[in-house]
């Protein structure tokens, strides 16, 4: 999904952080999380799982997604 996005896209320059200047700084932020946690070699929290981590960042990543799209697809119009 991420990299659809990013194919519709004019990347142009970042404002503070990355994919800032598309208002998808929380996505890609998140993304990474996801992929930092994938490769983690112990636990990141005391009373939740990696994969219990995961699959809350996999939720946030779809909402934002989804706010993103409809900010976008609002702009177009």
């Amino acid at each position: 999904m991420i990299r659809k996005c990013f194919d519709h896209c004019d990347f142009g320059e970042s404002k503070k952080y990355a994919m800032d200047n598309i208002g998808f700084e929380i996505v890609y932020g998140l993304y990474w999380s996801y992929d930092d946690l994938k490769n983690a070699d112990r636990p990141w929290e005391k009373n939740k799982t990696n994969s219990q981590l995961m699959i809350e960042i996999k939720e946030e990543i779809i909402s934002e997604l989804i706010k993103w799209r409809n900010k976008n697809v609002l702009h177009a119009i």
